[in-house]
């Protein structure tokens, strides 16, 4: 009752992944689909996946998004069984997103005067793997004469104020996924003028300005909580055009 009272003025909810946090226990998710259910039916509720719901070291071979293998282990980041076993197989048979991507780990949509681009930092990004080559299609496509706002959508931050070794570990494992996606994609953001990358992961807020490594260019904002809502008409009445 206190989110729908939360949610009575918005028209969009945006989830940015570690959704129900239910890792394996599906009682959870049926518990998180109660919560959500009065505001989800009654409003477009995107959702981006999370290590939470994704990550994993076996079980490949069930894993929707058809990734190779147990899933994405690059040597510079910590993907390891987050999500305990989920491989994302409750995630994707709860939540259908817009086609022409791959399910809910990367799909487009527009809403307002805004384009949406929804990624997986769970997948691989390198240049050359499919949703790298889906990503750069989709920005190029973007006409902004309609869409002015294009917004880039995912889990784990580029730039973010967190960054220190883990507790059972002196390398430094944010930092090193931040420094690997900038190197791997960033370069796709500056190049077709994406004006604002949301994501989560973190469990606290950072507004980052623009940057593109580390020099002043694109704004990025991380928001723990996992969701961001738009409120009625925000989009077209305060923002109307990207500066």
């Amino acid at each position: 009752q206190d989110l729908a009272e939360e949610s009575a003025d918005y028209d969009i909810l945006l989830h940015v992944g570690d959704i129900s946090y239910a890792r394996g226990l599906g009682y959870q998710w049926e518990m998180y689909g109660r919560l959500i259910e009065s505001t989800a039916t009654r409003i477009p509720y995107h959702v981006a996946i999370g290590n939470h719901e994704y990550d994993h070291v076996v079980g490949g071979e069930k894993d929707p998004s058809k990734a190779p293998g147990v899933g994405w282990h690059p040597k510079w980041g910590d993907f390891h069984d987050d999500s305990e076993g989920e491989c994302a197989v409750p995630m994707v048979n709860r939540f259908h997103m817009p086609e022409g991507g791959n399910m809910l780990f990367w799909y487009s949509h527009e809403y307002a005067n805004i384009h949406f681009t929804w990624i997986s930092t769970e997948h691989n990004h390198t240049v050359g793997s499919p949703m790298y080559e889906w990503l750069e299609k989709d920005l190029a496509s973007v006409n902004r004469s309609q869409t002015p706002w294009l917004f880039l959508m995912g889990h784990r931050p580029m730039y973010a104020s967190i960054i220190e070794p883990d507790a059972d570990t002196p390398i430094d494992w944010n930092r090193n996924i931040q420094l690997g996606q900038r190197e791997r994609y960033e370069s796709l953001l500056y190049k077709y003028g994406v004006d604002v990358f949301l994501t989560g992961h973190y469990h606290s807020r950072t507004n980052v300005p623009r940057l593109q490594r580390n020099v002043s260019r694109r704004p990025h904002q991380s928001s723990g909580d996992g969701a961001l809502a738009h409120r009625n008409g925000r989009s077209q009445s305060r923002f109307r055009r990207p500066l």
